[in-house]
């Protein structure tokens, strides 16, 4: 049901969260990340704070070990451990992201 409204849920125990995650990425569905806890993938903060740039004449963000074109519509949901989010927060305020 989810993937018809076009929400990806994801787990970072899942063995193709990144790949689901670019795919979020690339064709701008929304992903629901759960189970976030207070140590992250480090693959996850340019995402996170949004770390994009331009190349080729599109904006793009590096996941890991690729470059993956960023689409606008795309939407990242947190859903964790009470630590895990004020982890979260303070990445987000020490980035001065609003």
């Amino acid at each position: 049901m989810e993937r018809d409204s076009g929400l990806d849920i994801i787990k970072l125990s899942d063995r193709d969260f990144l790949r689901t995650l670019e795919n979020g990425v690339r064709f701008g569905r929304a992903v629901l990340l759960e189970n976030i806890a207070e140590s992250l993938d480090a693959a996850l903060e340019p995402l996170l704070l949004k770390q994009t740039f331009k190349q080729g004449g599109g904006e793009v963000i590096k996941i890991g070990d690729n470059v993956i074109p960023y689409h606008p519509d795309f939407r990242c949901v947190t859903r964790g451990s009470r630590m895990g989010l004020i982890h979260l927060m303070l990445i987000w305020m020490n980035s001065g992201s609003t």
